[in-house]
Formats: structure tokens, sequence, C-alpha cells
């Protein structure tokens, strides 16, 4: 079992800048990431902590991008109500409701047709403080999910190898 906030402490201090490429040469992370259903009320308290970095928090949002839809939305509309209240910035949001360092077939944009994603999308797209509107329209409409579906043949291809490292993974090659 990981301790949640030493190990997203702990990857912070080992790189001030992380890429979403980078946390994969943790296998403490991996598991994080594989099994965010465990860590998500560790990751809510990382988010709300107002000592927590900006690197800590990159790194939480990070990790629960491989949840199932129904705890994804969920994720997201806490992260929504945290920039509404001023605990997260633009950037962090986008980082959680896009996915794009992780996952190239995001689950919000795979799930266009679901009336819990058409929602979240529709009160994204009706804030004045967001500026992100024309995309969220293409996902919702289906748009960015119809290009991406023509480009890639994987269902859901990810940049990590489940269930190992990307440092093992090199170890082996050589």
């Amino acid at each position: 079992m990981v301790h949640y906030g030493d190990l997203i402490n702990s990857l912070s201090k080992r790189d001030l800048n992380p890429s979403a490429q980078s946390l994969f040469y943790s296998d403490s992370f991996i598991h994080v990431f594989e099994n965010p259903y465990k860590y998500m009320e560790d990751a809510k308290k990382i988010m709300t902590d107002p000592y927590t970095s900006i690197q800590e928090k990159k790194i939480a949002i990070y990790s629960m991008q491989k949840m199932g839809l129904s705890n994804y939305l969920e994720w997201n509309n806490f992260m929504y109500r945290l920039y509404k209240n001023g605990k997260i910035n633009h950037n962090e949001l986008e980082i959680s409701i896009s996915g794009r360092s992780l996952v190239e077939y995001h689950i919000l944009e795979r799930s266009y047709k679901d009336k819990r994603v058409k929602a979240f999308f529709t009160l994204l797209i009706s804030d004045s403080t967001l500026t992100n509107k024309e995309k969220y329209k293409k996902i919702v409409s289906g748009e960015i999910w119809k290009g991406l579906d023509r480009h890639m043949s994987d269902s859901y291809p990810c940049i990590y190898l489940i269930g190992d490292s990307l440092a093992k993974a090199k170890r082996r090659a050589q």
C-alpha cells in the first residue's frame, strides 16, 4: 500500500516540473494511477490543502486520470468547485479536464454522448471565466472524439506500460 501524501511529496521534490511521462518511472505512481479509486479522498485532501505546491497538485491530478466515467466526473466537478473557490488555477483545472498529457483517448471525450458529460461541459461553456469554450463545444458535439477515432488504431492507448514501470522496461531492453 502506498502512502499517497508521501508519494506526491517525494515525486514533487525529485522533479520540480514533472511531466506526465516522468512520473511513470515510479512504480508507486503507477500503482496509484492504476488504482485511483483507493486514493481519490487523499487526492482531494491534497488539492484542498493550502500548503500544497503547484507541482504536488499537478501530480495528484495526473494520478487520478485513469478513473472510470462516474468517478472521473465526480473528480472533475470537485475540481471545478475548487477552481470557482480560488483553490486551484485555470491550468490545473484544464489538466484534469483534458487529461491530454496521459491519455490520448480521454474518458470525457470518449463519453461525449453521456448526458452527465454533456451537463458538465454545458456548465463549463456557460462559465464566463473559462476560455476553452470552443474546445468544450467540440467535446460535447463529439467532434474531438471523431477526429481522434480516425487517427488512432487502439481503443485506449496510453503512454505508460500497464503493470510495469518505464524504468523496468528500459532495463529489460538493455
